[in-house]
């Protein structure tokens, strides 16, 4: 199942396999065409579904600092990055997790991607083998993916839990 627009930003999650216990799937982020993350490692279900709540109770809540106009996307990555992981900043007020928009799973290993908006437009920024990029998108697109796709894998997980 692909949850939103491979070209702008998608989730993609394909059931493999069912055990009487757990549901396991490949999961994988899809931004500006690239595919995000190892989509050959089984990942379960529940595992996926745990870190949604944390997205989504940010939505809304990912403007941006104005001190971050003009500033290049390389450093606005190493600073929501470095804020994140502990490190001190002059970037940021608040809480800079707020942007962080990974689903942490061993298929995302290696992998950050934020996202934060301004009045008018949505930001992406990832790293993906080792090269930080930035994408623009319409505002609001990426956290109506995570509301969609999380109440759609809700709905499945019960209706797999009743036909057990």
């Amino acid at each position: 199942m692909i949850f939103g627009n491979k070209m702008l930003f998608a989730v993609q999650v394909d059931i493999i396999e069912e055990t009487e216990d757990d549901t396991y799937c490949h999961f994988c982020y899809w931004i500006n065409g690239l595919k995000i993350g190892d989509d050959s490692i089984p990942t379960l279900l529940n595992d996926i579904l745990i870190f949604y709540p944390w997205i989504i109770n940010d939505v809304g809540n990912r403007a941006y600092d104005s001190k971050l106009s003009g500033v290049e996307p390389k450093d606005v990555f190493a600073s929501i990055s470095s804020r994140i992981y502990n490190d001190e900043t002059e970037l940021f007020i608040g809480n800079p997790a707020r942007f962080d928009i990974l689903i942490k799973t061993e298929s995302m290993f290696g992998i950050d991607v934020f996202y934060f908006e301004d009045e008018k437009q949505g930001y992406i920024l990832y790293q993906h083998n080792d090269i930080i990029s930035s994408f623009e998108l319409q505002k609001n697109y990426v956290d109506n993916v995570f509301i969609k796709s999380y109440h759609t894998l809700v709905d499945l997980k019960k209706q797999l839990e009743t036909t057990k």
